[in-house]
Protein backbone atom coordinates (compact mmCIF):
# COMPACT_ATOMS: atom_id res chain seq x y z
CA UNK A 1 0.00 0.00 0.00
CA UNK A 2 2.62 1.88 0.81
CA UNK A 3 4.34 1.69 -2.79
CA UNK A 4 1.30 2.17 -4.62
CA UNK A 5 0.82 6.14 -2.66
CA UNK A 6 4.65 6.91 -3.17
CA UNK A 7 3.53 6.27 -6.66
CA UNK A 8 1.29 8.86 -6.91
CA UNK A 9 4.05 11.77 -6.69
CA UNK A 10 6.19 12.41 -9.48
CA UNK A 11 8.99 11.35 -7.62
CA UNK A 12 7.65 7.86 -7.57
CA UNK A 13 6.38 7.89 -11.37
CA UNK A 14 9.77 9.10 -12.49
CA UNK A 15 11.36 6.25 -10.50
CA UNK A 16 8.55 3.68 -12.13
CA UNK A 17 10.22 4.28 -15.75
CA UNK A 18 13.72 3.02 -14.89
CA UNK A 19 12.05 -0.03 -12.84
CA UNK A 20 10.00 -1.24 -15.34
CA UNK A 21 12.85 -0.83 -17.75
CA UNK A 22 14.90 -2.92 -15.54
CA UNK A 23 12.15 -5.37 -15.23
CA UNK A 24 12.20 -5.69 -18.85
CA UNK A 25 15.97 -5.68 -18.90
CA UNK A 26 15.65 -8.99 -16.60
CA UNK A 27 12.66 -10.46 -18.33
CA UNK A 28 14.74 -10.58 -21.40
CA UNK A 29 18.20 -11.47 -19.81
CA UNK A 30 16.04 -14.44 -18.59
CA UNK A 31 14.82 -14.93 -21.87
CA UNK A 32 18.01 -14.35 -23.77
CA UNK A 33 19.59 -16.69 -21.15
CA UNK A 34 16.76 -19.25 -21.86
CA UNK A 35 17.05 -19.53 -25.56
CA UNK A 36 20.94 -19.02 -25.13
CA UNK A 37 21.08 -22.36 -23.20
CA UNK A 38 18.58 -24.14 -25.63
CA UNK A 39 20.33 -23.22 -28.93
CA UNK A 40 23.36 -24.51 -27.35
CA UNK A 41 22.08 -27.46 -26.36
CA UNK A 42 20.42 -28.23 -29.94
CA UNK A 43 23.83 -27.48 -31.38
CA UNK A 44 25.43 -30.27 -29.65
CA UNK A 45 22.21 -33.09 -29.79
CA UNK A 46 22.67 -31.95 -33.46
CA UNK A 47 26.23 -32.57 -33.66
CA UNK A 48 25.58 -36.09 -31.74
CA UNK A 49 22.36 -36.85 -33.88
CA UNK A 50 24.52 -35.96 -37.08
CA UNK A 51 27.16 -38.21 -35.98
CA UNK A 52 25.10 -41.06 -35.62
CA UNK A 53 23.45 -40.75 -38.76
CA UNK A 54 26.75 -40.71 -40.42
CA UNK A 55 27.79 -44.21 -38.61
CA UNK A 56 24.24 -45.73 -39.55
CA UNK A 57 24.90 -44.35 -43.25
CA UNK A 58 28.32 -46.66 -43.33
CA UNK A 59 26.81 -49.73 -41.24
CA UNK A 60 23.97 -49.18 -43.88
CA UNK A 61 26.59 -49.86 -46.87
CA UNK A 62 28.43 -51.90 -45.49
CA UNK A 63 24.98 -54.67 -44.65
CA UNK A 64 24.18 -54.26 -48.23
CA UNK A 65 27.49 -55.27 -49.66
CA UNK A 66 26.80 -58.53 -47.49
CA UNK A 67 23.14 -58.35 -48.63
CA UNK A 68 24.86 -57.98 -51.74
CA UNK A 69 27.21 -61.08 -51.41
CA UNK A 70 30.03 -59.01 -51.80
CA UNK A 71 31.17 -59.73 -48.47
CA UNK A 72 30.86 -61.95 -45.89
CA UNK A 73 28.21 -60.72 -43.07
CA UNK A 74 30.24 -61.55 -40.56
CA UNK A 75 32.72 -59.86 -42.23
CA UNK A 76 30.59 -56.63 -42.62
CA UNK A 77 29.67 -56.80 -39.04
CA UNK A 78 32.93 -56.84 -37.52
CA UNK A 79 34.46 -53.91 -40.11
CA UNK A 80 31.01 -52.00 -38.68
CA UNK A 81 31.86 -52.67 -34.95
CA UNK A 82 35.52 -51.77 -35.63
CA UNK A 83 34.16 -48.23 -37.49
CA UNK A 84 31.91 -47.50 -34.58
CA UNK A 85 34.86 -48.64 -31.94
CA UNK A 86 37.24 -45.44 -33.83
CA UNK A 87 34.32 -42.96 -34.72
CA UNK A 88 34.99 -39.69 -33.09
CA UNK A 89 34.00 -36.25 -33.12
CA UNK A 90 34.23 -33.27 -31.51
CA UNK A 91 37.54 -34.15 -29.97
CA UNK A 92 36.67 -37.60 -27.50
CA UNK A 93 32.61 -37.89 -28.41
CA UNK A 94 32.48 -41.44 -29.11
CA UNK A 95 29.40 -44.37 -30.24
CA UNK A 96 28.25 -47.05 -28.96
CA UNK A 97 25.97 -50.48 -30.35
CA UNK A 98 24.22 -53.00 -28.48
CA UNK A 99 21.46 -55.01 -30.03
CA UNK A 100 17.67 -55.06 -29.18
CA UNK A 101 18.58 -57.16 -26.32
CA UNK A 102 20.60 -54.84 -24.68
CA UNK A 103 23.93 -56.63 -25.42
CA UNK A 104 26.55 -54.11 -25.68
CA UNK A 105 28.69 -54.26 -29.50
CA UNK A 106 30.81 -51.75 -29.69
CA UNK A 107 31.57 -49.01 -27.30
CA UNK A 108 33.80 -46.60 -28.24
CA UNK A 109 34.77 -45.50 -24.25
CA UNK A 110 35.97 -48.82 -23.45
CA UNK A 111 35.85 -52.74 -24.88
CA UNK A 112 35.53 -53.19 -21.30
CA UNK A 113 31.84 -52.20 -21.43
CA UNK A 114 31.10 -54.69 -24.45
CA UNK A 115 29.42 -58.28 -23.79
CA UNK A 116 27.66 -56.74 -21.13
CA UNK A 117 23.70 -56.68 -20.93
CA UNK A 118 22.23 -53.13 -19.77
CA UNK A 119 18.87 -54.18 -20.33
CA UNK A 120 18.25 -53.68 -16.68
CA UNK A 121 21.00 -51.38 -15.63
CA UNK A 122 19.73 -47.83 -14.04
CA UNK A 123 21.66 -45.27 -13.88
CA UNK A 124 22.56 -43.24 -10.11
CA UNK A 125 19.31 -41.62 -10.13
CA UNK A 126 17.12 -44.94 -10.63
CA UNK A 127 16.82 -44.23 -14.92
CA UNK A 128 16.56 -47.61 -16.92
CA UNK A 129 18.82 -45.94 -20.06
CA UNK A 130 19.28 -49.18 -21.51
CA UNK A 131 15.76 -49.22 -22.30
CA UNK A 132 14.58 -45.81 -22.55
CA UNK A 133 17.29 -45.84 -25.57
CA UNK A 134 15.53 -48.88 -27.05
CA UNK A 135 12.20 -47.29 -27.21
CA UNK A 136 13.20 -44.02 -28.56
CA UNK A 137 15.43 -46.01 -31.38
CA UNK A 138 12.32 -47.61 -31.91
CA UNK A 139 10.34 -44.85 -32.23
CA UNK A 140 12.38 -43.38 -35.23
CA UNK A 141 15.12 -41.74 -33.37
CA UNK A 142 15.43 -39.57 -30.04
CA UNK A 143 17.07 -38.19 -27.11
CA UNK A 144 17.17 -40.00 -23.61
CA UNK A 145 18.63 -37.91 -20.51
CA UNK A 146 20.37 -40.39 -18.01
CA UNK A 147 23.62 -39.47 -15.78
CA UNK A 148 27.11 -41.36 -16.56
CA UNK A 149 30.52 -40.81 -15.27
CA UNK A 150 32.65 -39.08 -17.97
CA UNK A 151 35.42 -41.23 -17.23
CA UNK A 152 35.94 -44.00 -14.82
CA UNK A 153 35.78 -43.54 -11.77
CA UNK A 154 34.83 -40.21 -12.59
CA UNK A 155 31.47 -38.83 -10.59
CA UNK A 156 27.95 -38.96 -12.88
CA UNK A 157 27.70 -36.29 -14.86
CA UNK A 158 24.25 -35.55 -16.67
CA UNK A 159 24.26 -36.75 -20.36
CA UNK A 160 21.92 -36.33 -23.10
CA UNK A 161 22.05 -39.36 -25.98
CA UNK A 162 21.09 -39.85 -29.33
CA UNK A 163 19.71 -43.38 -30.65
CA UNK A 164 18.43 -45.04 -33.68
CA UNK A 165 17.83 -48.15 -35.22
CA UNK A 166 19.73 -49.45 -38.10
CA UNK A 167 17.51 -51.13 -41.48
CA UNK A 168 18.96 -54.62 -41.77
CA UNK A 169 20.66 -56.01 -38.64
CA UNK A 170 18.35 -54.16 -35.68
CA UNK A 171 21.20 -52.51 -33.85
CA UNK A 172 21.04 -49.49 -32.03
CA UNK A 173 23.73 -46.58 -32.50
CA UNK A 174 23.96 -44.50 -30.01
CA UNK A 175 26.16 -41.21 -28.94
CA UNK A 176 25.65 -38.94 -25.99
CA UNK A 177 26.84 -35.60 -25.04
CA UNK A 178 27.26 -34.46 -21.45
CA UNK A 179 24.96 -31.30 -20.61
CA UNK A 180 26.98 -30.10 -17.65
CA UNK A 181 28.84 -27.71 -19.50
CA UNK A 182 25.50 -26.51 -21.81
CA UNK A 183 24.00 -25.39 -17.87
CA UNK A 184 27.61 -23.81 -16.90
CA UNK A 185 27.78 -22.00 -19.97
CA UNK A 186 24.20 -20.94 -19.10
CA UNK A 187 24.79 -19.87 -16.02
CA UNK A 188 27.85 -18.02 -17.05
CA UNK A 189 25.84 -16.19 -19.50
CA UNK A 190 23.29 -15.39 -16.92
CA UNK A 191 25.80 -13.94 -14.66
CA UNK A 192 27.15 -11.62 -17.42
CA UNK A 193 23.00 -10.62 -18.54
CA UNK A 194 22.74 -9.86 -14.80
CA UNK A 195 25.96 -8.06 -14.41
CA UNK A 196 25.16 -6.32 -17.47
CA UNK A 197 21.12 -5.74 -16.20
CA UNK A 198 22.71 -4.29 -12.50
CA UNK A 199 24.70 -1.63 -14.33
CA UNK A 200 22.01 -0.47 -16.44
CA UNK A 201 19.86 -0.65 -13.37
CA UNK A 202 21.93 1.28 -11.13
CA UNK A 203 22.73 3.99 -14.71
CA UNK A 204 18.88 4.25 -14.92
CA UNK A 205 17.99 4.37 -11.22
CA UNK A 206 20.80 7.55 -10.86
CA UNK A 207 19.93 9.19 -14.20
CA UNK A 208 15.64 9.11 -12.84
CA UNK A 209 17.01 9.93 -9.14
CA UNK A 210 18.95 13.30 -10.59
CA UNK A 211 15.48 14.40 -12.89
CA UNK A 212 13.68 13.59 -10.10
CA UNK A 213 15.21 15.74 -7.61
CA UNK A 214 15.49 18.18 -10.40
CA UNK A 215 11.75 18.54 -10.84
CA UNK A 216 10.46 17.79 -7.45
CA UNK A 217 12.99 19.89 -5.36
CA UNK A 218 11.66 23.22 -7.28
CA UNK A 219 8.23 21.91 -6.95
CA UNK A 220 8.52 21.49 -3.58
CA UNK A 221 10.15 25.14 -3.04
CA UNK A 222 7.24 26.16 -5.21
CA UNK A 223 4.70 24.53 -2.74
CA UNK A 224 6.79 26.00 0.09
CA UNK A 225 5.88 29.46 -1.20
CA UNK A 226 2.25 28.49 -2.11
CA UNK A 227 1.76 27.79 1.72
CA UNK A 228 3.21 31.15 2.94
CA UNK A 229 1.03 33.27 0.67
CA UNK A 230 -2.25 30.90 1.62
CA UNK A 231 -1.07 31.79 5.39
CA UNK A 232 -1.17 35.56 4.38
CA UNK A 233 2.90 36.38 3.26
CA UNK A 234 2.86 38.61 0.51
CA UNK A 235 6.32 39.67 1.12
CA UNK A 236 7.83 36.04 0.01
CA UNK A 237 10.09 35.54 -3.35
CA UNK A 238 8.60 32.95 -5.47
CA UNK A 239 11.62 31.41 -6.72
CA UNK A 240 12.45 29.59 -10.39
CA UNK A 241 10.68 32.67 -11.97
CA UNK A 242 13.66 33.04 -14.14
CA UNK A 243 13.38 29.23 -15.32
CA UNK A 244 12.34 28.93 -19.13
CA UNK A 245 10.68 25.13 -18.95
CA UNK A 246 7.30 23.95 -17.11
CA UNK A 247 8.35 24.94 -13.61
CA UNK A 248 9.42 28.15 -14.62
CA UNK A 249 5.98 28.61 -16.32
CA UNK A 250 4.45 27.85 -12.99
CA UNK A 251 6.56 29.57 -10.70
CA UNK A 252 5.78 32.43 -12.91
CA UNK A 253 1.66 31.83 -12.52
CA UNK A 254 2.33 31.50 -8.39
CA UNK A 255 4.22 34.99 -8.64
CA UNK A 256 1.35 36.38 -10.60
CA UNK A 257 -1.20 34.63 -7.80
CA UNK A 258 0.90 36.82 -5.26
CA UNK A 259 0.66 39.82 -7.49
CA UNK A 260 -2.83 39.29 -7.30
CA UNK A 261 -3.41 38.59 -3.81
CA UNK A 262 -1.60 41.91 -2.69
CA UNK A 263 -4.05 43.62 -5.20
CA UNK A 264 -6.73 41.94 -3.53
CA UNK A 265 -5.93 42.87 -0.14
CA UNK A 266 -5.30 46.30 -1.33
CA UNK A 267 -8.79 45.98 -2.22
CA UNK A 268 -10.35 44.75 0.69
CA UNK A 269 -8.50 47.13 2.62
CA UNK A 270 -10.26 49.79 0.74
CA UNK A 271 -13.68 48.72 0.62
CA UNK A 272 -12.89 48.52 4.51
CA UNK A 273 -11.96 52.28 4.57
CA UNK A 274 -14.90 53.30 2.48
CA UNK A 275 -17.40 51.24 4.61
CA UNK A 276 -15.65 53.10 7.67
CA UNK A 277 -16.00 55.99 6.26
CA UNK A 278 -19.05 56.04 4.67
CA UNK A 279 -20.17 54.98 8.37
CA UNK A 280 -18.62 58.11 9.56
CA UNK A 281 -20.10 60.64 7.22
CA UNK A 282 -23.58 58.72 7.84
CA UNK A 283 -23.64 59.12 11.29
CA UNK A 284 -22.48 62.93 11.02
CA UNK A 285 -25.17 63.10 8.51
CA UNK A 286 -27.77 62.03 11.04
CA UNK A 287 -26.30 64.06 13.76
CA UNK A 288 -26.37 67.37 11.84
CA UNK A 289 -30.19 66.45 10.66
CA UNK A 290 -31.03 65.62 14.41
CA UNK A 291 -29.25 69.18 14.97
CA UNK A 292 -30.83 71.51 12.50
CA UNK A 293 -34.47 69.71 13.37
CA UNK A 294 -34.15 70.18 17.06
CA UNK A 295 -32.96 73.52 16.74
CA UNK A 296 -35.89 74.57 14.40
CA UNK A 297 -38.83 72.80 15.82
CA UNK A 298 -37.51 73.54 19.50
CA UNK A 299 -37.99 76.94 18.70
CA UNK A 300 -41.25 76.09 17.46
CA UNK A 301 -42.71 74.45 20.32
CA UNK A 302 -41.04 76.88 22.58
CA UNK A 303 -42.83 79.35 21.16
CA UNK A 304 -46.46 77.71 21.05
CA UNK A 305 -45.98 77.00 24.63
CA UNK A 306 -45.29 80.44 25.60
CA UNK A 307 -48.07 81.50 23.43
CA UNK A 308 -50.29 79.42 24.91
CA UNK A 309 -48.98 80.47 28.46
CA UNK A 310 -49.65 84.11 27.28
CA UNK A 311 -52.85 82.83 25.71
CA UNK A 312 -53.77 81.67 29.49
CA UNK A 313 -52.59 84.74 31.45
CA UNK A 314 -54.84 86.87 29.14
CA UNK A 315 -57.89 84.48 29.67
CA UNK A 316 -57.45 84.51 33.16
CA UNK A 317 -57.38 88.50 32.75
CA UNK A 318 -60.58 88.51 30.95
CA UNK A 319 -62.25 86.05 33.37
CA UNK A 320 -61.52 88.39 36.20
CA UNK A 321 -62.50 91.57 34.37
CA UNK A 322 -65.71 90.01 33.60
CA UNK A 323 -65.93 89.10 37.64
CA UNK A 324 -65.26 92.32 38.39
CA UNK A 325 -67.56 93.77 35.80
CA UNK A 326 -70.59 91.49 37.16
CA UNK A 327 -69.77 93.10 40.45
CA UNK A 328 -70.11 96.27 39.35
CA UNK A 329 -72.94 96.16 37.68
CA UNK A 330 -74.68 94.04 40.09
CA UNK A 331 -73.67 97.22 42.54
CA UNK A 332 -75.40 99.80 39.58
CA UNK A 333 -78.11 97.49 39.97
CA UNK A 334 -78.76 98.24 43.48
CA UNK A 335 -77.80 101.59 43.37
CA UNK A 336 -80.73 102.37 40.90
CA UNK A 337 -82.87 100.45 42.71
CA UNK A 338 -82.31 102.86 45.66
CA UNK A 339 -82.13 106.03 43.91
CA UNK A 340 -81.81 107.71 40.57
CA UNK A 341 -79.29 110.23 43.01
CA UNK A 342 -76.85 106.88 42.11
CA UNK A 343 -76.52 107.45 38.29
CA UNK A 344 -73.20 109.22 38.58
CA UNK A 345 -71.58 106.89 40.95
CA UNK A 346 -73.06 104.16 37.61
CA UNK A 347 -71.73 106.07 35.14
CA UNK A 348 -68.52 105.66 36.70
CA UNK A 349 -68.82 101.91 37.24
CA UNK A 350 -69.90 102.01 33.57
CA UNK A 351 -66.96 104.11 32.31
CA UNK A 352 -64.60 101.53 33.94
CA UNK A 353 -66.30 98.79 32.66
CA UNK A 354 -65.68 100.21 29.25
CA UNK A 355 -62.19 100.12 30.01
CA UNK A 356 -62.43 96.66 30.80
CA UNK A 357 -64.13 95.37 27.50
CA UNK A 358 -61.07 97.79 26.37
CA UNK A 359 -58.33 95.68 27.50
CA UNK A 360 -59.97 92.31 26.92
CA UNK A 361 -60.27 93.53 23.36
CA UNK A 362 -56.56 94.23 23.41
CA UNK A 363 -55.94 90.57 24.84
CA UNK A 364 -58.18 89.09 22.64
CA UNK A 365 -55.94 91.12 19.58
CA UNK A 366 -53.05 89.72 20.54
CA UNK A 367 -53.59 86.43 21.47
CA UNK A 368 -55.11 86.64 17.35
CA UNK A 369 -51.21 87.72 16.42
CA UNK A 370 -50.08 84.84 18.58
CA UNK A 371 -52.10 82.55 17.00
CA UNK A 372 -51.45 83.75 13.43
CA UNK A 373 -47.54 83.66 14.46
CA UNK A 374 -47.96 80.01 15.76
CA UNK A 375 -49.62 79.22 12.08
CA UNK A 376 -46.43 80.47 10.42
CA UNK A 377 -43.85 78.66 12.92
CA UNK A 378 -46.46 75.28 11.95
CA UNK A 379 -45.64 76.37 8.10
CA UNK A 380 -41.45 76.61 8.81
CA UNK A 381 -41.72 73.49 10.85
CA UNK A 382 -43.73 71.85 8.04
CA UNK A 383 -41.14 73.51 5.36
CA UNK A 384 -37.92 72.12 7.96
CA UNK A 385 -39.89 68.51 7.61
CA UNK A 386 -39.49 68.95 4.16
CA UNK A 387 -35.64 69.38 4.55
CA UNK A 388 -35.08 66.58 6.70
CA UNK A 389 -37.00 64.31 4.33
CA UNK A 390 -34.49 65.79 1.65
CA UNK A 391 -31.26 64.94 3.75
CA UNK A 392 -32.94 61.56 4.49
CA UNK A 393 -33.16 61.13 0.34
CA UNK A 394 -29.83 62.64 -0.05
CA UNK A 395 -28.86 59.41 2.56
CA UNK A 396 -30.49 57.23 0.34
CA UNK A 397 -28.27 58.40 -2.60
CA UNK A 398 -25.18 58.08 -0.77
CA UNK A 399 -26.32 54.42 0.18
CA UNK A 400 -27.39 54.06 -3.80
CA UNK A 401 -23.63 55.01 -4.74
CA UNK A 402 -22.25 52.27 -2.02
CA UNK A 403 -24.89 49.20 -3.14
CA UNK A 404 -23.20 50.22 -6.94
CA UNK A 405 -19.79 50.08 -5.67
CA UNK A 406 -20.32 46.83 -3.76
CA UNK A 407 -22.15 45.32 -6.87
CA UNK A 408 -18.86 45.79 -9.10
CA UNK A 409 -16.26 44.56 -6.34
CA UNK A 410 -18.86 41.51 -6.24
CA UNK A 411 -18.53 41.87 -10.47
CA UNK A 412 -15.26 42.15 -9.75
CA UNK A 413 -15.01 38.84 -7.55
CA UNK A 414 -16.82 36.88 -9.98
CA UNK A 415 -14.47 37.76 -12.64
CA UNK A 416 -11.48 37.10 -10.60
CA UNK A 417 -13.31 33.73 -9.84
CA UNK A 418 -13.32 32.88 -12.98
CA UNK A 419 -10.26 33.64 -13.78
CA UNK A 420 -8.85 31.02 -10.98
CA UNK A 421 -11.25 28.54 -12.07
CA UNK A 422 -9.20 28.83 -15.48
CA UNK A 423 -5.89 28.68 -13.79
CA UNK A 424 -6.66 25.03 -12.67
CA UNK A 425 -5.04 24.00 -9.56
CA UNK A 426 -2.87 26.85 -9.82
CA UNK A 427 -5.16 28.94 -9.77
CA UNK A 428 -6.93 27.53 -6.04
CA UNK A 429 -5.39 29.90 -3.83
CA UNK A 430 -7.08 32.84 -5.87
CA UNK A 431 -10.07 31.53 -6.23
CA UNK A 432 -10.58 31.50 -1.84
CA UNK A 433 -9.13 35.04 -2.12
CA UNK A 434 -11.51 35.91 -4.69
CA UNK A 435 -14.18 34.16 -3.39
CA UNK A 436 -13.17 36.28 0.18
CA UNK A 437 -13.88 39.81 -1.57
CA UNK A 438 -16.92 38.55 -2.76
CA UNK A 439 -18.06 37.57 0.54
CA UNK A 440 -16.90 41.35 1.26
CA UNK A 441 -19.12 43.20 -1.34
CA UNK A 442 -21.81 40.71 -0.26
CA UNK A 443 -21.51 42.17 3.33
CA UNK A 444 -21.51 45.70 2.04
CA UNK A 445 -24.58 45.17 0.10
CA UNK A 446 -25.94 43.78 3.49
CA UNK A 447 -24.82 46.96 5.43
CA UNK A 448 -26.57 49.23 2.73
CA UNK A 449 -29.68 47.44 2.74
CA UNK A 450 -29.84 47.99 7.21
CA UNK A 451 -28.87 52.02 6.38
CA UNK A 452 -31.77 51.79 3.23
CA UNK A 453 -34.06 50.35 6.26
CA UNK A 454 -32.95 53.56 8.82
CA UNK A 455 -33.28 55.83 6.45
CA UNK A 456 -36.79 54.41 5.44
CA UNK A 457 -37.16 54.56 9.02
CA UNK A 458 -36.12 58.57 9.74
CA UNK A 459 -38.52 59.09 6.58
CA UNK A 460 -41.46 57.23 8.56
CA UNK A 461 -40.23 59.64 11.82
CA UNK A 462 -40.71 62.80 9.62
CA UNK A 463 -43.99 61.84 7.94
CA UNK A 464 -45.04 61.35 11.35
CA UNK A 465 -43.75 64.28 12.25
CA UNK A 466 -45.58 66.29 9.55
CA UNK A 467 -48.53 65.05 10.83
CA UNK A 468 -48.25 66.33 14.24
CA UNK A 469 -47.27 69.27 13.19
CA UNK A 470 -50.31 69.57 10.85
CA UNK A 471 -52.32 68.78 14.37
CA UNK A 472 -51.05 71.49 15.91
CA UNK A 473 -51.79 73.80 12.80
CA UNK A 474 -55.30 72.68 13.40
CA UNK A 475 -55.69 73.31 17.18
CA UNK A 476 -53.75 77.17 16.17
CA UNK A 477 -56.59 77.27 14.00
CA UNK A 478 -59.37 76.23 16.01
CA UNK A 479 -57.90 78.31 18.82
CA UNK A 480 -57.67 81.65 16.08
CA UNK A 481 -61.67 80.51 15.75
CA UNK A 482 -62.20 80.74 19.51
CA UNK A 483 -60.38 83.85 19.67
CA UNK A 484 -62.43 85.54 16.88
CA UNK A 485 -65.75 84.57 18.66
CA UNK A 486 -64.29 86.45 21.68
CA UNK A 487 -63.59 89.29 19.80
CA UNK A 488 -67.20 88.97 18.00
CA UNK A 489 -68.42 88.88 22.21
CA UNK A 490 -66.64 91.59 23.24
CA UNK A 491 -67.91 93.57 20.49
CA UNK A 492 -70.98 92.65 22.13
CA UNK A 493 -69.86 93.87 25.28
CA UNK A 494 -69.17 97.41 23.99
CA UNK A 495 -72.09 97.64 22.32
CA UNK A 496 -73.58 96.65 25.59
CA UNK A 497 -71.59 99.28 27.57
CA UNK A 498 -72.31 101.95 25.54
CA UNK A 499 -76.03 101.39 25.64
CA UNK A 500 -75.78 101.12 29.70
CA UNK A 501 -73.73 105.07 28.91
CA UNK A 502 -77.14 105.92 26.90
CA UNK A 503 -78.95 104.42 29.66
CA UNK A 504 -77.12 106.21 32.48
CA UNK A 505 -77.48 109.63 30.69
CA UNK A 506 -80.87 108.88 30.02
CA UNK A 507 -81.37 107.39 34.13
CA UNK A 508 -83.52 110.53 34.77
CA UNK A 509 -86.30 109.54 32.64
CA UNK A 510 -87.18 106.66 35.26
CA UNK A 511 -85.04 104.27 37.25
CA UNK A 512 -86.87 101.22 36.00
CA UNK A 513 -85.33 101.78 32.16
CA UNK A 514 -81.70 101.96 34.26
CA UNK A 515 -82.52 98.46 36.44
CA UNK A 516 -83.11 96.66 33.16
CA UNK A 517 -80.36 98.50 31.62
CA UNK A 518 -78.18 96.85 34.55
CA UNK A 519 -79.45 93.50 33.79
CA UNK A 520 -78.77 93.46 29.81
CA UNK A 521 -75.05 94.35 31.20
CA UNK A 522 -75.22 91.66 33.55
CA UNK A 523 -75.71 89.16 31.28
CA UNK A 524 -73.31 90.77 28.78
CA UNK A 525 -70.41 90.20 31.29
CA UNK A 526 -71.77 87.05 32.37
CA UNK A 527 -71.31 86.19 28.61
CA UNK A 528 -67.49 87.89 28.51
CA UNK A 529 -66.84 85.71 31.62
CA UNK A 530 -67.72 82.41 29.61
CA UNK A 531 -65.76 83.70 26.39
CA UNK A 532 -62.87 84.04 28.88
CA UNK A 533 -63.31 80.47 30.28
CA UNK A 534 -63.35 78.84 26.76
CA UNK A 535 -60.34 80.86 26.05
CA UNK A 536 -58.53 79.36 28.65
CA UNK A 537 -59.80 75.65 27.89
CA UNK A 538 -58.74 76.10 24.42
CA UNK A 539 -54.95 77.69 25.74
CA UNK A 540 -54.75 74.65 27.92
CA UNK A 541 -55.18 72.36 25.38
CA UNK A 542 -52.99 73.68 22.61
CA UNK A 543 -50.77 73.71 25.74
CA UNK A 544 -50.95 69.64 25.91
CA UNK A 545 -50.48 69.81 21.92
CA UNK A 546 -47.25 71.43 22.41
CA UNK A 547 -45.96 68.77 24.61
CA UNK A 548 -46.76 65.95 22.97
CA UNK A 549 -44.73 67.27 20.02
CA UNK A 550 -42.16 68.40 22.19
CA UNK A 551 -42.06 64.40 23.31
CA UNK A 552 -42.22 63.17 19.58
CA UNK A 553 -39.42 65.51 19.04
CA UNK A 554 -37.18 63.77 21.42
CA UNK A 555 -38.25 60.46 20.54
CA UNK A 556 -37.25 61.27 17.24
CA UNK A 557 -34.31 62.84 17.64
CA UNK A 558 -33.29 59.41 19.89
CA UNK A 559 -34.16 56.97 17.16
CA UNK A 560 -31.88 58.88 14.68
CA UNK A 561 -29.18 59.78 16.92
Amino acid sequence: MSFLKSLRGISGRILLIPLLAVIALAALGAVTVVTSSRTLMEERQARARVAVEAAISQIQTLEAKAKAGEMPEDKAKELALDLARAFRYDGDHYLIIHDDTGLTLASGQSRTLEGKRNMDSVDANGVHYAQDQLQRAKEGGGFSYYVWPPKTGAPPAPKATYNKLTSGWGWVVSSGIYIDDVDAAARASGYRTAGTVGLLALATFGLALWLSRGITGPLLRLTNTTNRLADGDLSVTVPGTSRTDEIGTLAQAVNVLRDRSAEAVHLRERQEGMKEEAERERKAALARLADEFEGSVKTVVDGIAAATTEMAASADAATTAAARAEDQTTSAAAAAEQTSANVATVAAATDELSASIHEIARQITQSSEIAAGAVAEVGRTSTAMGDLAASAARVGDIVALITGIAGQTNLLALNATIEAARAGEAGKGFAVVASEVKNLATQTAKATEEIQAKVAEIQGMTDAAVDAIAGIGQTVNRMNEITAAVAAAVEEQGAATAEIAGNVQQAATGTQQVSGNVTAARQAVTETGQVAHTVRTAAGELSVEAERLRGQVHGFLANIR
